[in-house]
C-alpha cells in the first residue's frame, strides 16, 4: 500500500508543479484635456462598448486576466479586438493613436513566474494631443 501512496504523491506533485500561472490587470485611460472623449472598444469576450471619458479624469475601462506568467505580459492592445478614441466635439481631433503600443504605459511589478501583482495598462491623453 505504501508504494501506491508514494506513486500517488509523485503524480500529484508533478501535476501541480506543471500548472500554468495566471495574471490579472486593468486598463486605465487618463484624460487630462478639457474635452470629453468617447472610447469605443470590443474585446474577445465583450462586444461594442462605448464609454465617455470626462475631462480631467482617470477612468478604469477594462479588467483583464488569463493564463501565463505576469512577468511576461507586455501587450495592452492584445486585450482588444478593436479600440478607438474620438472627441465628443467633432471639430477636434486626437492626434495620439490609441492603436500604437508605444503610446501605452505598462506598470508590471511581477518579477517571478508565479508573482500575482496586478498589471496596469494606461493611456494618457494630454492637451497637446487634441487639435
Amino acid at each position: 500500500m505504501t508504494i501506491f501512496r508514494a506513486l500517488y504523491t509523485i503524480v500529484c506533485l508533478t501535476l501541480l508543479s506543471g500548472c500554468d500561472p495566471g495574471h490579472r490587470g486593468k486598463t486605465v485611460l487618463n484624460n487630462q484635456t478639457s474635452y470629453p472623449i468617447k472610447l469605443t472598444y470590443s474585446t474577445y469576450f465583450i462586444k461594442d462598448t462605448i464609454i465617455l471619458l470626462n475631462p480631467f479624469s482617470v477612468t478604469e475601462v477594462f479588467d483583464f486576466g488569463g493564463l501565463g506568467a505576469g512577468k511576461d505580459y507586455n501587450c495592452c492592445l492584445c486585450e482588444f479586438k478593436k479600440i478607438s478614441l474620438a472627441t465628443v466635439d467633432t471639430l477636434k481631433v486626437i492626434s495620439k493613436s490609441i492603436n500604437d503600443s508605444k503610446n501605452w504605459l505598462i506598470s508590471n511589478g511581477n518579477k517571478k513566474r508565479f508573482s500575482h501583482q496586478e498589471i496596469t495598462c494606461s493611456f494618457l491623453i494630454e492637451p497637446q494631443d487634441v487639435h
